[in-house]
């Protein structure tokens, strides 16, 4: 039995849902449009970020010294004492004392005008000296570790 009010209700009823359905594709559409707003925002922050990141890398780096021989230290260089033994200084605070058939690897300081050896092998004794570069000679004094005495070394 068809008449004609029970058709206006489903028309009715219809339009009703398809509204409805109308509206909640468009909550889910403006709820997906902040999420990709959303993301957007996150990934340019972090694209800035990053780029800060960097430039402040390159600004700030502390500079090379290894490879800047403007910074290398007064010692730079290789020294003779005798005919048997010679320092080398790399003039970054690593060096070598060489002795005709043995090698004592080094690290040190300068403080001033006092040049301070810590030998890597414990058996040598590490020590200080005073020192001076004139022309091509080191003139070391010995301080704390050694025996004292003055030294003359050439520089090769």
């Amino acid at each position: 039995m068809y008449n004609e009010e029970n058709g206006r209700r489903r028309q009715n009823a219809s339009k009703s849902e398809q509204q409805s359905y109308r509206r909640y594709n468009a909550r889910i559409a403006a709820r997906k449009r902040r999420q990709r707003q959303r993301m957007l925002t996150i990934v340019g922050l972090i694209v800035v970020i990053a780029v800060i990141a960097v430039i402040s890398i390159f600004l700030f780096k502390p500079s090379d010294t290894k490879n800047d021989p403007t910074k290398a230290d007064a010692l730079s260089g290789a020294w003779m004492y005798d005919q048997y033994t010679k320092y080398e200084f790399d003039g970054y605070g690593k060096g070598c004392m060489c002795l005709s058939d043995t090698h004592y690897e080094y690290s040190y300081k300068i403080n001033g005008n006092t040049l301070s050896m810590d030998f890597e092998n414990e058996a040598v004794h590490d020590c200080s000296y005073t020192f001076s570069v004139k022309d091509n000679t080191l003139t070391i004094v010995g301080g704390e570790g050694t025996s004292g005495g003055t030294y003359k070394l050439n520089k090769e």
